[in-house]
């Protein structure tokens, strides 16, 4: 049985020149063998978005929303509206402050319309399932009804090893709505139960009916589906949907990192730091400290030691989207309490 856990929300980018992040993504992507073919099945097969287009209309919608606000502040259904375009911008930024406010935002709309509001509801278990309080998530989400409670349950089910649970849910979700991210998370839970093979064909069948209006989505399923072949050993096939992620989300922070791990197990230690350091959270400082570590440069290994404890520390001090239990892995790992 494969045990998944949910990678954490909170990605945050170094803070760097677009140039010179696109310098260091052409050169990284330059190492590495051509993209698929097109015709590959795993190919993706539209135009990818504008990330600033994205950033942009993602603005622009909530400057829309707060000024409804300031006219209507009493009005619950435009808060809740807000609340999810701050979860979206969290997700699409890496910043932790957006989660924040979409939890603000979700509890003032339950105060203004504390009845028939699931969009309020189902933005409070997101943010909790990003805190990793998944019974929260799970207890929230029950609350609610619809695709999306359904898909929180199967997330934080699996995270808290209850895969029996979590599949009967999946299969709730597929029947309910045949959609790429239903297929994504019932191959989720058949991976958990072992049966690689109806796991693939689900990650499958979610690449085939993917859409263009979820760029995302298809970023996500194929980092999951790179990990799964990672798992068999098809490096070579895995390195290649990190990078087709990539090609559709250019700071897509689950690629990055698992491009990272992939190239610190093939001991390409220059290159698995290089897509580390183009993230700024604990797992990434991680990952270069055990680099460092492997490498013999202890002083530079308790840098990154050092670093992604720090990152931590203040994540649970500020109550935001830090782990007590990250926390106690990587000093154990570190060697320090």
């Amino acid at each position: 049985m494969v045990s998944i856990i949910p990678l954490p929300a909170c990605y945050v980018f170094n803070r760097r020149s677009l140039a010179e992040q696109q310098f260091v993504r052409v050169a990284l992507l330059a190492m590495f063998s051509q993209w698929f073919d097109r015709q590959s099945p795993y190919a993706y097969p539209f135009v990818p978005p504008s990330p600033a287009d994205t950033l942009k209309a993602l603005e622009q919608a909530i400057a829309v929303h707060k000024e409804r606000i300031q006219q209507y502040p009493e009005d619950g259904l435009d808060r809740a509206s807000l609340a999810g375009l701050y979860l979206k911008l969290a997700r699409t930024t890496g910043e932790e402050s957006w989660y924040l406010l979409a939890e603000q935002e979700a509890r003032q709309s339950l105060i203004n319309l504390p009845f028939f509001n699931d969009g309020a509801i189902l933005t409070l278990a997101r943010v909790a399932e990003a805190k990793h309080d998944f019974a929260t998530a799970i207890g929230l989400a029950e609350q609610a009804s619809g695709v999306e409670a359904l898909g929180i349950v199967v997330t934080s089910k699996l995270a808290l090893g209850d895969v029996e649970a979590a599949d009967t849910a999946a299969k709730a979700l597929v029947n309910l709505t045949p959609t790429p991210g239903s297929f994504a998370l019932r191959a989720l839970t058949r991976w958990a139960r072992g049966d690689r093979a109806a796991a693939l064909q689900d990650f499958q069948q979610a690449i085939a009916t993917e859409e263009p209006d979820d760029a995302r989505g298809s970023a996500w399923v194929r980092t999951l589906l790179g990990r799964f072949y990672a798992e068999q050993g098809n490096l070579t096939l895995a390195g290649q949907l990190y990078r087709e992620a990539l090609n559709i989300l250019p700071d897509y922070p689950l690629a990055l990192l698992q491009l990272g791990e992939l190239n610190t197990r093939l001991g390409r230690y220059r290159s698995a730091e290089r897509w580390y350091a183009q993230l700024d959270n604990p797992l990434a400082w991680q990952g270069i400290a055990r680099i460092r570590a492997t490498r013999g440069n202890a002083a530079k290994a308790e840098v990154g030691w050092g670093r992604a404890e720090s990152v931590l520390r203040q994540q649970i001090a500020g109550n935001a989207l830090g782990h007590r239990r990250d926390l106690a892995t990587l000093l154990l790992e570190r060697g320090g309490y």
